[in-house]
């Protein structure tokens, strides 16, 4: 699944700590990689599920292992594993039934240069999918800089059930959430005003890249 939001949408907050956090209610036993374009990004994430689990530990009806305390890895009751990495970090020796590739660029700069998607592109084919097992599951939340970014490439390359959930800041025709035309994503964050004075502060590029995909 590719989601493409834009930036302050809580996409980090339902993909990064609270999807996990569900998952493993769904899939004891199973494994989840964890990627951002950095480490130190992976292990805040890996952090704020560590918190959500330790202080919900009744609703979830699972429990951390004790002596668990590294925020990118750590394991559950139920059997469940968890391993953070930032982008072209190593998985050697790990598998995943769900991979969660939050933010994989850290900038539009970085998105420009040919060599960084090069870069991450080879990653993602050569060590990151080859350590989902069979059905495991992708799902990549990322802002759209450039047109041959990761997600571009998938969806250009990759013929194998992706399904791609695409939410303007403003909605356009055949809004996925069936909101009016014209209507904000967030309204109670950022009005259609309040989106319409960052248009002019931020400029086309950025206008139609991070808020409209």
């Amino acid at each position: 699944l590719l989601v493409h939001m834009p930036p302050g949408s809580a996409k980090s907050t339902f993909a990064s700590r609270l999807f996990p956090a569900w998952w493993f209610t769904q899939h004891p036993g199973s494994s989840i990689i964890a990627t951002s374009h950095n480490a130190s990004l992976a292990s805040y994430f890996g952090g704020q599920v560590r918190e959500l689990i330790s202080t919900q530990e009744k609703a979830l009806g699972y429990t951390l292992v004790k002596g668990a305390r590294s925020a990118l890895q750590w394991r559950l009751s139920n059997g469940g594993e968890y391993f953070a990495t930032g982008t072209r970090g190593s998985v050697i020796g790990r598998r995943a039934d769900l991979v969660i590739i939050d933010d994989p660029v850290g900038n539009q700069a970085q998105s420009d240069r040919s060599a960084d998607r090069d870069r991450l592109w080879d990653w993602y084919r050569s060590d990151l999918t080859t350590r989902l097992k069979p059905k495991g599951r992708v799902l990549i939340v990322m802002t759209r800089w450039h047109e041959d970014d990761l997600a571009g490439r998938i969806e250009q390359h990759i013929d194998d059930g992706w399904h791609t959930l695409r939410l303007p800041a403003i909605a356009e025709e055949g809004d996925p959430l069936n909101r009016a035309l014209g209507e904000p994503l967030w309204p109670g964050w950022e009005d259609l005003q309040a989106l319409e004075r960052k248009r002019t502060t931020v400029g086309d590029r950025t206008w139609f890249a991070a808020y409209t995909q």
